[in-house]
């Protein structure tokens, strides 16, 4: 009987586990159509108004002379830097390019950086959910490296190898990145987890910092289902 019991347990053990590991996976992608609405809602309302006053702003410097110009085309140039920071924060919730593939996405991401960003993507059509935490890695990486690390060049490679998606992101800065210390790399770690990932970041003061994630790019059940 104790045998019999020790058995049920475990069995009941088991399960709770994967009801746990179902629920993680709904949450991420839950979260993950929250910032695609949202991004959809910022280039549907914001952003769209944002360029119709553009245009008004260009009509009303065309016939405005003198200090009344100066002032509009000063204007326009803020308004123009507004509209980029609104693409830039709605890009950053939810890629747009994603539905093109994470080549495209990753593409996209090197194209907004100030520093050049060489993408190597070798990547078929992945699940949505493993594409996402890939780019979600890549876009912390390249933000640790341009705002704490200083650097001058970063370099991405992305591929899938017998089933297993591989992204390393590797730049030449100062170095420091330490998961322990930032919360953006700590939740990238928790989402490598729960998509059955690994996340490692290999930091060398003065050299540079190298991140790898590693994802199962194979079929697998709906989380929301």
């Amino acid at each position: 009987r104790l045998a019999e019991q020790n058995s049920l347990l475990q069995s009941d053990v088991e399960a709770r586990l994967v009801d746990l590991e179902d629920s993680r996976r709904r949450l991420v992608a839950a979260a993950d159509s929250e910032r695609g609405r949202l991004a959809q809602r910022l280039a549907d309302g914001a952003e769209r108004r944002l360029a119709g006053l553009s245009a008004s702003l260009v009509t009303a410097e065309a016939v405005a002379c003198g200090e009344t110009a100066g002032h509009l085309a000063r204007a326009q140039v803020e308004l123009q830097q507004a509209m980029r920071d609104l693409s830039a924060l709605a890009a950053g919730l939810h890629p747009g390019r994603l539905q093109e593939g994470l080549g495209a996405a990753l593409n996209d991401l090197a194209a907004r950086s100030p520093v050049p960003v060489q993408v190597t993507a070798s990547v078929s059509t992945v699940r949505s959910e493993v594409a996402a935490a890939a780019w979600f890695v890549a876009s912390e990486a390249v933000a640790n490296a341009l705002k704490h690390a200083h650097a001058d060049s970063i370099c991405i490679e992305v591929g899938v190898d017998d089933g297993v998606l591989r992204l390393t992101v590797e730049d030449d800065g100062h170095g420091g990145a330490d998961p322990a210390r930032g919360s953006g790399l700590r939740g990238l770690a928790d989402r490598m987890d729960t998509l059955g990932g690994t996340l490692e970041v290999v930091d060398l003061p003065g050299v540079g910092t190298r991140i790898v994630a590693v994802l199962p790019a194979g079929p697998r059940s709906d989380p929301s289902a």
